[in-house]
């Protein structure tokens, strides 16, 4: 049993990891090619369901190949079963595009509740059949009737959250963390353990030579036991992941190729790889038990299943084919996996201002003012740096009274800070000392995006849809635009030709000019566009991070892709240019262990 167990174990993991990293190696030419055709971002759902498919595709077409071989009646049976169960997979990834695999609700609760409610039906069938069997059997009734039980109160787990509910009960009423869902499901996993070793000496001694049964059942509830390890480790690895990628910035000229990307988002890519598993795990429990009460039924189902000649050859041909197009793949993708800069188009000169090690974390803002030199608002820990004629520091904060430093801007005297947490704007001259000019008495919530006109400070709050206009001495003006498009204003800039303010939406991907208290006007259209800035000639620079790239947009809304950066730098935030016509643009790490990849500040010279 323990061998048979382990080849099928050793075939799935060989054939898992093998499309695991062609997955990696790959997908990206994949995912560009797909870009360009659609003519839109693929967002980083679509790489995981598309790299979770081309993982399961692989091992599927390698266990096919191998049936061809090798495979009997029953062998077939396991294998279509779960081809059954990898089109679920399909109708759930092309069919919800409204939840995040991640998420509770998203469809594949429904196809992985769908195989426990079989396998359920098929234990309490068994339990039958043992009872049938007389005196001696029914230990091992009453052993598939429990499980029988378990598989339907899994299944409407997996409906109705009923775990989620009590761990959010307790919590609730005995004042735990919110990590007491995770112990309820250690309890289930407990109690199931105590069951198993219970029932062990007889289920060992019915299903020694069921070897091929014992083997499927066994594989799913390791495949399970790592769904509910994957829940638990997500943020283990995601920390050790982030010192890996930490550790390869600290040379300036590693560059993260695009074979990182589909890695980038570990909240999403564990989670959502847990949801998976159980669907996988539910489905081999269910082919287990059918095998089962088949070979019961009709014992001939264990009869060798011969291939012919032919067909081993034609077995034989697939799998070179298989390997050749792998090669080819990743031969292919070779120029994104070995990328020679962060930006796609080769004739930019692209240089790595800072990064993780001079103090960036959760990087937002940018701007440029000629006296104080490029700002940069460095939230993740409460400061601001500035890079200015080639050396890199930090704006003094002597009372540390910063926290969450959204957004930056200046004039000629002071530079200015918007406090999100805090509801305050504050402003230095420079010398180690923050003034708190504006607070929450002043209307203000949770400002982000500010700039600075003539001594009035325009301000944004994307949580309140609403804009503020501050002038010292004066009453300040709370703004709430009406425009269906005005959803979730992100970054502000002042157009000086035209006069306006110019403001993002990271939602709608509406870019906006603005007359303060009248009227807001869409004039250009992006994905989810972040930080802007306006040239002397009045064209307009944007991040867009749903691109991944920066973009140009003209006085008269034309808008073009000025610089595409590759997919582990896609995250992009703040966006500056100084009075040489150097770009500078940061892209940000994952806030709240979304991301692992480490921010960075370049600057770009681009004809």
């Amino acid at each position: 049993m323990i061998r048979s167990i382990a080849r099928l174990f050793f075939l799935w993991s060989a054939a898992f990891g093998s499309g695991f990293v062609v997955s990696i190696f790959a997908l990206p030419w994949f995912f560009q090619w797909y870009e360009t055709v659609r003519g839109t971002p693929l967002p980083y759902e679509g790489v995981l369901r598309f790299a979770i498919l081309l993982v399961f595709g692989i091992l599927f077409s390698m266990s096919c190949v191998w049936l061809f071989l090798r495979g009997q009646r029953r062998h077939w049976l396991l294998w279509w079963i779960q081809c059954v169960s990898f089109v679920s997979l399909f109708i759930v990834f092309f069919g919800d595009t409204t939840h995040r695999l991640m998420e509770e609700y998203s469809w594949i609760r429904y196809t992985t509740s769908g195989f426990l409610f079989l396998a359920s039906g098929a234990a309490v069938y068994l339990a039958r059949l043992y009872q049938k069997e007389g005196k001696t059997k029914r230990f091992l009734a009453l052993f598939w009737l429990l499980i029988g039980g378990a598989f339907l109160y899994a299944g409407l787990d997996e409906l109705m959250q009923i775990h989620e509910a009590i761990g959010a009960f307790v919590a609730r009423v005995e004042g735990l963390p919110s990590y007491v869902t995770d112990l309820v499901t250690m309890t289930y996993a407990v109690v199931a353990l105590g069951v198993l070793v219970i029932f062990f000496r007889s289920f060992l001694a019915e299903y020694r030579e069921r070897t091929f049964f014992s083997a499927t059942f066994v594989l799913g509830g390791i495949v399970y036991f790592f769904s509910t390890m994957l829940d638990t480790v997500d943020i283990f690895m995601g920390e050790k992941l982030r010192v890996l990628a930490n550790t390869f910035a600290i040379d300036p000229a590693f560059i993260f190729s695009d074979a990182w990307s589909v890695l980038w988002a570990l909240k999403n890519f564990f989670n959502g790889l847990e949801e998976v598993f159980e669907h996988t795990a539910a489905s081999l429990f269910f082919c287990a038990l059918f095998l089962l009460v088949l070979e019961k039924r009709w014992p001939w189902i264990r009869n060798a299943y011969t291939t012919s000649s032919r067909g081993r050859i034609a077995a034989k041909s697939v799998f070179f084919a298989l390997i050749i197009t792998l090669v080819a793949g990743v031969s292919a993708s070779w120029p994104l996996l070995d990328p020679k800069s962060p930006v796609v188009q080769a004739d930019m000169q692209v240089t790595r201002i800072a990064g993780y090690f001079d103090g960036l974390s959760h990087t937002d803002d940018l701007f440029y003012h000629p006296r104080w030199g490029v700002l940069l608002a460095n939230e993740g820990k409460g400061n601001i740096y500035r890079w200015n004629n080639g050396r890199w520091g930090m704006l003094p904060d002597a009372k540390k009274v910063l926290r969450d430093t959204d957004s930056v801007t200046a004039d000629a005297d002071y530079v200015y800070v918007s406090d999100g947490s805090q509801g305050t704007i504050f402003r230095t001259d420079g010398k180690g000392q923050w003034e708190a000019l504006w607070t929450k008495n002043d209307g203000l919530k949770h400002p982000e995006g500010i700039v600075m006109v003539d001594g009035t400070l325009y301000v944004i709050d994307e949580s309140e849809k609403s804009m503020t206009k501050l002038v010292r001495g004066k009453k300040s003006e709370v703004w709430k635009p009406s425009h269906p498009l005005w959803q979730a204003p992100e970054g502000i800039a002042y157009d000086a030709t035209t006069k306006a303010l110019v403001v993002t939406d990271d939602v709608t991907g509406a870019v906006f000019r603005v007359d303060f208290g009248k009227s807001v006007t869409p004039f250009a259209r992006l994905q989810n566009p972040e930080d802007i800035t306006v040239l002397s000639d009045g064209r307009i620079m944007v991040t867009d991070n749903g691109w991944g790239a920066v973009f140009m947009i003209t006085p008269d809304g034309n808008v073009k892709k000025l610089f595409q950066f590759h997919r582990s730098y896609r995250d992009l935030q703040g966006v500056t240019v100084d009075d040489a016509g150097r770009v500078y643009v940061v892209t940000a790490d994952g806030f709240d262990r979304v991301s692992f990849m480490p921010s960075f500040l370049f600057q770009i010279i681009y004809e």
